[in-house]
């Protein structure tokens, strides 16, 4: 029985910790300055450098400023995914060692 809530709670922590992997799938911004996707959006190293050149301090700060809170909200998701993950791991590995160890210590050879 316990061998079941091993491999369940192992399972749901595999697929969380491939949910924290996971790239995020929407930008945020079309104009973002730092974001993979949204520099990509751009379609070259120039056209991305030509769009930066067209706004002055005071804009480029606001867009850091912007972009670096949405990655703080993204971490923020992911660190308590993968606390999650850790948290159904270490169940994993109790249920196991229960499984394991407990018929081993009360078996009457």
């Amino acid at each position: 029985m316990f061998y079941i809530g091993a491999i369940f709670f192992f399972s749901l922590s595999a697929l969380i910790s491939t949910i924290v992997l996971f790239p995020r799938l929407s930008p945020h911004d079309a104009t973002g300055l730092i974001c993979w996707q949204n520099i990509l959006l751009h379609g070259s190293p120039d056209k991305y450098y030509a769009s930066i050149q067209t706004l002055d301090k005071a804009a480029v700060e606001e867009q850091y400023a912007r972009d670096n809170y949405h990655l703080a909200r993204t971490i923020r998701y992911k660190d308590a995914l993968l606390r999650c993950a850790i948290l159904l791991f270490i169940l994993g590995m109790v249920f196991a060692v229960i499984g394991v160890v407990g018929p081993m210590a009360f078996s009457h050879h």
